[in-house]
């Protein structure tokens, strides 16, 4: 998608055409695409693995791990992206286990980067699910 971008980017300065953005929405549909698969399968297969065979704390250090390789910067939009990927019971219990093994002040902040980024929809149910 980068490389299509850039190239619409400077194709379209010589030729106004639009099939350089055309190709770009094509990549960008595949991309979407492949993406919720990989995310389907993840939530059908490993979740599961990983909630039966690993320890929440574990679970809890690996996911601060994985958050902590994203710039800072990053965060307060890749936690709401990751918690929408994910079905309903498994936001819920994200949501718990961050508030049973997080220091509160981080646990609340993460929980504000949800409130912020989640769809309101999708707030509403975790809120009154998770009690939030």
């Amino acid at each position: 998608v980068h490389r299509l971008l850039v190239e619409a980017r400077f194709l379209g300065d010589e030729e106004p055409s639009t099939e350089p953005l055309g190709q770009v929405r094509d990549a960008a549909h595949r991309l979407h695409d492949d993406l919720l698969e990989h995310l389907a399968y993840e939530e059908e297969h490993v979740i599961p693995m990983v909630l039966d065979r690993v320890a929440p704390d574990d679970q809890v250090r690996l996911l601060g791990k994985v958050v902590a390789e994203n710039p800072p910067e990053l965060v307060p939009r890749l936690v709401p992206w990751m918690a929408a990927a994910i079905a309903p019971d498994h936001r819920v219990a994200l949501v718990e286990d961050w508030q049973r093994s997080l220091p509160p002040e981080r646990s609340a902040q993460l929980i504000g980067f949800l409130r912020e980024g989640l769809p309101p929809d999708m707030w509403s149910e975790l809120s009154a699910r998770a009690a939030l």
